[in-house]
C-alpha cells in the first residue's frame, strides 16, 4: 500500500502542468469506492501471467516515448483522433 507521504513525493514530482490531470485521476479513483464495479476494477490484483515477449518489447517501448516526453495529453489524443476520422489534417477523405 502507498502512504499518504509517498502519494505527495509522486505529485510533488509532477510538472505542475500536470497537477491537474493527477487531482483528477485521484478523484475518479476516490469516487469509485461508491460504485462495486469499478471500485472492484481498480482493487483487483495485478496479473499474475507472465509477460510476453511482445509485451516486454511494447513496455520497454512505451517507457522510451515516456522518457522522452513523446506523448499526448487526453485533449490532444482526442484532437488527433478526430483530424484522423474526419480525413487527416486537411479534413478530406481518403480514398
Amino acid at each position: 500500500m502507498v502512504t499518504k507521504d509517498e502519494l505527495h513525493k509522486l505529485i510533488d514530482a509532477l510538472p505542475a502542468e500536470l497537477h491537474r490531470e493527477a487531482a483528477q485521476a485521484l478523484a475518479q479513483v476516490a469516487a469509485a469506492q461508491h460504485d462495486p464495479v469499478l471500485w472492484a476494477l481498480y482493487t483487483a490484483p495485478d496479473d499474475d501471467e507472465p509477460i510476453t515477449a511482445e509485451e516486454r518489447k511494447a513496455l520497454a517501448e512505451a517507457d522510451l516515448a515516456l522518457r522522452h516526453g513523446w506523448w499526448l495529453s487526453e485533449r490532444e489524443l482526442a484532437d488527433e483522433l478526430a483530424r484522423t476520422q474526419a480525413g487527416g489534417p486537411s479534413g478530406q477523405e481518403h480514398a
